[in-house]
């Protein structure tokens, strides 16, 4: 799974690369600006992210804040292979978020040698953010993306989302547990 993601986020990481030097160079004179270069010129001077550039994973982000996004993802990555499985995942980091979970059921497959159709999802959420979590296993701790609009109810024992105070742009990261669960499966009788 890391590598499908790795070899996604290369491709679209090369075409910026390309198209960049390409414009660079139309700029310059020593090429011509096609009309794909020259859309993209445009986008860039707008701060919009150029069509050619959304193929990965959807965003609604300016150019500017779609490029931090997108080191953020890059960097996410970079961790995992550099200083091993981290903790937490952001899922919605992921180009493809149901490969990682899919990955992580087989993953819970194999291990009790079972098919992967004897598991379901099961979802703790995490609100205590004090303590810094224990690599998981089989599971996944996750961040997701959270609705600017929602905020954690942090006195109760699970997760109460609920509407933030208007202009509110600080909201806690509300952390949860995937767990890959066998279901017991009695046969049918008709």
């Amino acid at each position: 799974m890391l590598m499908q993601e790795i070899a996604r986020f290369n491709t679209l990481l090369a075409k910026v690369k390309v198209q960049l030097s390409q414009l660079e160079r139309g700029i310059k004179g020593l090429d011509l600006i096609s009309e794909e270069l020259e859309q993209v010129m445009e986008n860039l001077l707008l701060n919009r992210v150029p069509q050619s550039w959304k193929f990965l994973y959807h965003s609604l982000k300016p150019l500017s804040s779609w490029t931090t996004d997108l080191i953020k993802r890059c960097d996410q990555l970079r961790d995992w292979i550099h200083k091993g499985q981290p903790n937490l995942f952001w899922i919605s980091g992921f180009s493809f978020p149901t490969g990682f979970t899919t990955a992580l059921q087989q993953q819970s497959a194999r291990r009790q040698s079972v098919p992967i159709d004897n598991f379901i999802w099961e979802f703790q959420f995490l609100p205590d953010l004090r303590f810094p979590p224990k690599p998981a296993r089989i599971t996944a701790r996750t961040t997701p993306a959270i609705p600017p609009v929602s905020k954690l109810n942090s006195k109760r024992n699970f997760a109460n989302l609920k509407n933030s105070r208007a202009k509110s742009s600080a909201i806690p990261v509300i952390l949860f547990w995937f767990l890959s669960v066998r279901v017991l499966r009695h046969p049918c009788r008709v």
